[in-house]
């Protein structure tokens, strides 16, 4: 088996980090900080890439490349807990998003975070393969949602995908940090408490495909 490259190695991470109770930020800004070390990861085109309202905060307020970033770190806490500055730079995002061609969703609050990434454009193919090979064979196959995600395990992503079916949203949607956050607090959801007792036990496994 060929060995994972660099950028898979640190997205998993970052999404692991993520999963932690209370861990302050989100993969993007977890990216964002990669970005001022001298660790090399292949860019991804600019013109496909949603901008997050943290990245139009950091082109007002520059990062230093080198050395302590605590104060700008403690800037961008106090953002996100005023309302009236976090909607600026949520107004910023979504004229840069809106300016690349991507969707004003049914409320004009965001784009449309539904993009399928190469490997899930993969996943579905191969999907359609068993599809076909079961309809030439005359056995069933049941269509479920597709999980494209991985640790189909985890009780937030078991939550996650609970909480799209609640909102009528597709399986390829992708939540702000900030929307998941109020989620979790409205559906009173603990990462440490994971048991048939909650509606979103082991709801990947029985709901939906995953390869």
């Amino acid at each position: 088996m060929p060995a994972l490259s660099k950028s898979v190695v640190i997205q998993n991470l970052f999404e692991s980090l993520t999963e932690v109770k209370d861990f302050p930020f989100s993969v993007e800004e977890l990216h964002e900080f990669l970005k001022q070390t001298d660790i090399k990861i292949p860019k991804k085109s600019e013109n496909t890439r949603l901008t997050s309202a943290y990245d139009c905060f950091l082109k007002v307020n520059k990062a230093k490349k080198f050395g302590d970033n605590q104060e700008l770190t403690e800037l961008w806490k106090s953002v996100k807990e005023d309302s009236e500055q976090i909607a600026i730079y949520n107004k910023m995002a979504l004229d840069a998003n809106l300016a690349k061609g991507f969707t004003l969703n049914s409320d004009g609050s965001d784009v449309i975070r539904n993009t399928v990434s190469t490997n899930s454009k993969l996943i579905d193919e191969i999907i359609d393969l068993k599809k076909q090979h079961a309809l030439l064979n005359g056995t069933d196959f049941e269509d479920k949602p597709i999980f494209y995600g991985k640790k189909s395990h985890t009780s937030l992503n078991n939550f996650k995908e609970w909480l799209k079916l609640q909102l009528h949203f597709p399986s390829t949607h992708s939540f702000k940090k900030s929307d998941l956050d109020n989620y979790k607090t409205q559906y009173s959801f603990d990462p440490s408490i994971y048991t048939n007792e909650q509606p979103w036990f082991e709801y990947i496994s029985h709901n939906m495909t995953q390869l």
